[in-house]
């Protein structure tokens, strides 16, 4: 006999192979058959791990301050400001930039970096880091987060 709750991690259900198909199949019908209304939404694909989003928001924090050390500045331009403002760089902006180029790559996504695939996170990181490498003539370049590395030796300084 099947232990759904086993099965169920949490609101989740995991199918990546035949037998697991068929033990989902089972699974939502024996929970239809309780409950007479259930709602399901799915994800296609490998989700992303825990561990590569804590990564990827810690380089956009790490990236962030490498830029802001390196004096290089961001520029907020709007028609409300008749010349752009000057900021210091912060981890949403480097967001934005990660979510312009993954839709851009992913369009699917939606920019959104919870839909990331597991394999675009390095096509991405590719992309953003690139640019921030030739944006800063080279004086800027961090490496993607390694559970083996302390924050302090990721950021490297160039040149």
């Amino acid at each position: 006999m099947i232990d759904y709750n086993d099965m169920m991690q949490g609101d989740k259900y995991t199918v990546n192979s035949d037998s697991k198909l068929g033990a989902f199949i089972s699974f939502v019908t024996k929970l239809h058959q309780d409950s007479g209304w259930v709602t399901y939404k799915w994800v296609k694909g490998m989700p992303r791990t825990l561990t590569q989003n804590r990564a990827i928001h810690q380089y956009f924090h790490d990236a962030a301050d490498a830029l802001n050390n390196h004096d290089i500045a961001a520029y907020i331009q709007s028609p409300l400001f008749e010349n752009p403002i000057e900021v210091a760089w912060n981890e949403y902006m480097i967001k934005d930039l990660w979510r312009l180029v993954q839709k851009a790559k992913y369009p699917e996504t939606g920019g959104a970096t919870r839909k990331c695939p597991v394999a675009g996170v390095e096509v991405v990181y590719d992309y953003v880091n690139k640019a921030i490498l030739e944006g800063s003539d080279g004086a800027v370049y961090v490496p993607f987060p390694s559970r083996d590395e302390p924050t302090s030796a990721r950021v490297k300084k160039n040149g």
